[in-house]
């Protein structure tokens, strides 16, 4: 699937954690929110086979879901998600990204 064109929008998903460890990673508990949170992202994409999430990064304070998708409108999956959770700053970004530049780049680390 890396690098099929019908998934041409790279869609991040970036919270910052309401409370880091020294360490810059979410408590156990914390982490229990995002559990939800990543099931409610997953299922959004893959109900309809819209796209998937193809990495997770967790630093500095901040969770990030970088998916590839058919569409680039993702609207009511932050609303929804921002419903669900409203503790939580749902920040995002979308661009098109035919050659999976952003994964092929993150998949270097």
């Amino acid at each position: 699937i890396v690098g099929d064109k019908l998934y041409s929008f790279r869609i991040g998903i970036a919270i910052p954690l309401r409370q880091p460890q020294e360490n810059g990673l979410p408590s156990g508990e914390e982490n229990l929110f995002f559990n939800q949170i990543e099931d409610a992202i997953i299922e959004f994409f893959e109900r309809e086979q819209l796209g998937f999430v193809c990495a997770m990064i967790t630093t500095s304070g901040m969770k990030e879901y970088m998916t590839y998708s058919k569409v680039d409108d993702i609207k009511d999956l932050i609303e929804t998600l921002t419903k669900k959770f409203p503790n939580y700053d749902f920040q995002h970004y979308v661009i098109k990204d035919e050659n999976w530049d952003g994964y092929k780049e993150f998949s270097k680390i």
